[in-house]
């Protein structure tokens, strides 16, 4: 209470309290409802608190009494749905919230109907983004995953693994913390507020033909997952398969239309192979870049035309450059088949892999959100890279049969005619003038 009067003077009131209100701070004198309200000479201002037991129904009402002017001000905490009926508030704007303010009359009541909203059902954490990295080898495999939890509540935080899985390292806000296991739960504590969540952990098995990432179970649904799978050196990647924005395999793809473009070729001509032979052709070409194949592809079809014209060209010199131009291009698809080899038996197979960033070594996934707490598991269909290898090595050892069979073909193809043109000499006219005397 202020005082409005001037000081100087001792002031004594008696001022009626809520129903069911209870003083808090000593030295009041209250009882029957009422509180005695002293102010000394000198006093401007009394206070005191007290406390209310929540109750569904509260009733302000000034006292008709011209002693004192009342203002009442209500500031409801956000669990607190309060509704008033009678005198209209006024509303202060100073604050960051709206806070009702009455300055009644005497007599003048605001009757507050207050009830606490009923809790929604559901999840109190929240996992905004999830990235599982699995690295796949020969006898076991190694997974990694981090997370960005979001809890309104402090609580242990449950997360299923595989019964075989051992653990590494887990850390949450970057502090390691001891591994507690409960079967396949591993259970780690999470705080109020936003956290990084980390574990690592390794599962014993050697690779299969087609092989899923590790089962993961998270305790609610997960959003912005992103799934990675590194390739072994010692696998050979055929298949990939998981969520729909992944990468993509099209080797397969491709290679059916190397083989039909091959019998496509044997159609022409001047084709101076079969069907088959250019089909295998291009699958082994496959492996280098795209340009090198198509010159392989043009120099058979030039050396073919070469054999079928070897008077086309009439002027001595520009046949002879072109002799030139045909040897070294001979000599230059005689490396570029060496090369094939070099690449199909020492190289990494070239599996043509796009899509969301990824690789043949390193495949990638996405998914915006989990049906229910439980992580994508792409497949990966792989075999032994010897397998690529044998394949390559029955691929070189035909093309070494054909080489031995198209060398000297090409060598008719460019003698065809005569290999050189010599020039003719032009035929001397008139007498020579004499020597000077």
């Amino acid at each position: 209470m202020k005082r409005l009067s001037p000081t100087g003077k001792a002031i004594s009131l008696s001022v009626p309290l809520l129903a069911a209100e209870r003083v808090m701070s000593a030295g009041m004198n209250a009882s029957k409802g009422r509180i005695e309200v002293r102010f000394g000479a000198g006093d401007e201002e009394v206070s005191w608190e007290s406390e209310l037991a929540p109750v569904p129904d509260l009733t302000l009402k000034a006292e008709a009494s011209e002693s004192w002017v009342e203002r009442w001000t209500l500031t409801a905490s956000p669990v607190w749905n309060v509704h008033h009926d009678g005198l209209a508030p006024v509303y202060e704007t100073s604050q960051a919230q709206l806070v009702p303010v009455w300055t009644p009359w005497p007599g003048e009541s605001v009757k507050m109907t207050i009830s606490r909203p009923e809790a929604v059902q559901g999840a109190t954490t929240t996992i905004h983004q999830a990235r599982q990295i699995t690295r796949l080898g020969d006898r076991q495999h190694s997974t990694q995953l981090t997370m960005q939890v979001q809890a309104s509540l402090g609580e242990d935080f449950r997360l299923e693994l595989p019964a075989e899985a051992s653990i590494s390292a887990l850390r949450v806000r970057g502090q390691e913390l001891p591994v507690r296991r409960e079967g396949n739960s591993v259970i780690l504590p999470v705080r109020p507020g936003d956290q990084e969540v980390f574990i690592d952990w390794k599962t014993p098995g050697a690779l299969a033909f087609k092989m899923p990432t590790d089962a993961v179970t998270l305790p609610v649904m997960a959003s912005n997952i992103t799934t990675t799978v590194h390739m072994p050196a010692s696998r050979w990647l055929l298949w990939a398969s998981g969520p729909m924005r992944g990468p993509a395999v099209r080797f397969w793809g491709l290679s059916l239309a190397a083989m039909l473009l091959g019998f496509i070729l044997a159609k022409i001509q001047l084709s101076p192979l079969k069907g088959y032979e250019w089909a295998l052709l291009m699958l082994g070409f496959m492996q280098l870049p795209l340009f090198i194949g198509a010159a392989v592809v043009l120099w058979f079809f030039v050396i073919a035309w070469r054999g079928t014209a070897p008077s086309a060209i009439k002027p001595a010199g520009v046949f002879n450059v072109m002799q030139i131009i045909l040897a070294g291009a001979s000599l230059i698809a005689l490396l570029c088949m060496l090369a094939v080899v070099h690449q199909g038996l020492l190289g990494k197979p070239e599996m043509f892999v796009t899509g969301y960033g990824s690789t043949t070594d390193m495949l990638q996934w996405f998914q915006d959100r989990t049906a229910d707490g439980s992580l994508p598991r792409p497949v990966v269909v792989s075999v032994s890279i010897w397998v690529y290898r044998a394949l390559m090595l029955a691929w070189a050892l035909w093309l070494a049969s054909r080489v031995l069979r198209w060398l000297p073909w090409a060598a008719k193809q460019l003698s065809t005619g005569q290999i050189w043109k010599r020039g003719e000499s032009k035929p001397q006219t008139g007498t020579p003038p004499p020597l000077p005397q």
